[in-house]
């Protein structure tokens, strides 16, 4: 493995949980694939991010030293498949890894680079392969129409428009902003949806704190669409949770992509996975439809 990328946790990273966010996680895998693609000779803007699963493995603070180590997985003219281990310098500790599929905008990949790729990849480690999330579950297939989403009452944003922070010059949509698409806007009580600590039964601050997550792009959106959100909890365990979002453009009305992602409640006083409380429970069964988990394809 190549390492890719190295960086360093600053203060503006770390979030309401206490540590670096998901956000940052991704933006260091990145810019491991944007360094690879350029070492190909195929600039990021001549590619686009469709596939995108993340596990992590320990939370970082603020000052830790990270460096990305990269291989490719597979490669064809249509995909290239990315595999990153994102380590913690000082403690030679893996942090997150990351399995990235790679799509052409325009050329499909050249066939003597596919095949130069393919000599050299490696298969899926053990130590990196998903643990609750599956890279073979068809995630665009399993997803409801926008009808069927609306009545089954799945709702979790107000539509909102794509503004121009979350595009590029062009005003296409940023591969950095495809993981947090879902999640921005108000809420369904048009309340907004910031992130914020959650007294537990025993005087916890608890949030939850992901720990898998994939994202299937079905079609990339550009400046000024109106998307919505939509979301459905998939499983329920003691201390997770097991979700599925949709993001739809209300006005073609089709599925631009699919996210699923379990999430653990988390003590951030202890440092450490805790009971999900009643109160939270109740509200998340409200949204119960495990009909939508992702199914092998």
């Amino acid at each position: 493995m190549k390492i890719t990328h190295e960086s360093s946790v600053t203060p503006d990273q770390i979030d309401h949980l206490g540590h670096m966010n998901v956000r940052f996680y991704g933006v260091n895998a990145r810019a491991g694939t944007t360094a690879l693609l350029a070492g190909f000779g195929r600039a990021i803007d001549d590619t686009r991010l469709v596939d995108i699963y993340t596990r992590h493995f320990a939370e970082q603070m603020a000052g830790a030293a990270l460096e990305v180590r990269t291989a490719v997985l597979d490669a064809s003219s249509a995909r290239i498949t990315l595999y990153h281990e994102l380590f913690n310098v000082a403690t030679d500790a893996v942090a997150a890894t990351f399995v990235h599929g790679v799509a052409p905008t325009s050329a499909p990949f050249a066939p003597e680079l596919v095949a130069g790729l393919r000599a050299d990849a490696i298969s899926l480690p053990a130590s990196g392969a998903p643990r609750s999330i599956s890279l073979d579950t068809d995630l665009l297939g399993a997803s409801p129409t926008l009808p069927q989403a609306v009545e089954r009452g799945l709702v979790v944003r107000l539509p909102r428009q794509i503004g121009a922070d979350e595009c590029d010059p062009s005003g296409a949509h940023l591969d950095s902003c495809l993981s947090s698409m879902s999640w921005l806007g108000l809420r369904p009580d048009g309340q907004a949806s910031e992130p914020a600590l959650v007294d537990g039964p025993n005087g916890e601050k608890m949030g939850f704190a992901a720990m898998e997550n994939r994202v299937v792009v079905n079609r990339r959106v550009r400046l000024g669409a109106t998307i919505q959100t939509f979301e459905a909890v998939v499983a329920i365990a003691d201390k997770a949770t097991h979700r599925v979002q949709w993001v739809y453009d209300l006005d073609r009305g089709d599925l631009l992509h699919a996210q699923e992602s379990v999430s653990v409640a988390f003590d951030t006083v202890a440092r450490r996975a805790m009971s999900i409380p009643a109160s939270i429970r109740a509200e998340d069964e409200k949204r119960l439809a495990p009909e939508y988990l992702p199914v092998r394809s």
